[in-house]
């Protein structure tokens, strides 16, 4: 029985394989926007996750922690638009206990209420009250601010946002 053929087949698909292996560019081994972490693994640079099609940047406010972008301290995600922002915004203040937030610092509370909710005043238009996440100036008599939206409104985030 001659073994030689099979180890001809062998020999060859060996040399094959070695000259394929040559071909891979140890510079170019990741994927369009990955980098090489310390451990010589393809993984995407700081601030990014890995999505479904590739490396996605983290949102103003967030932070890339393991495989979610998630708010900086300080910050908190929007049931409105995912985005992060002050936790100052929208706290509870009343006649004691006013806003300590610099920019948040005016308490509007209703008429009648015991308390109200932190939040920027002086505005004049909705524009002025991008910052406030949702929020749209109310002009009224004696202060412009920017006035919370409609409770129980809400997206859905990305998996990657928490």
């Amino acid at each position: 029985m001659n073994h030689l053929p099979w180890l001809k087949t062998v020999g060859f698909l060996v040399v094959i394989l070695l000259a394929l292996s040559c071909l891979v560019d140890n510079n170019e081994r990741c994927e369009a926007g990955q980098i090489l972490d310390r451990y010589g693994l393809c993984s995407c640079p700081p601030a990014e996750v890995l999505g479904d099609d590739g490396c996605i940047p983290c949102g103003e406010n967030e932070i890339a922690i393991g495989s979610s972008c998630q708010c900086l301290d300080g910050f908190q995600r929007s049931p409105l638009s995912c985005a992060c922002f002050a936790e100052a915004l929208g706290t509870e203040c009343n006649e004691t206990e006013g806003c300590a937030d610099p920019i948040y610092s005016y308490c509007f509370r209703p008429e009648g209420a015991d308390s109200g909710y932190c939040t920027v005043s002086g505005c004049t238009t909705d524009e002025d009250c991008e910052l406030t996440e949702g929020y749209i100036c109310e002009r009224t008599a004696t202060t412009n601010y920017c006035k919370r939206p409609v409770d129980n409104v809400t997206v859905s985030c990305e998996p990657w946002k928490i």
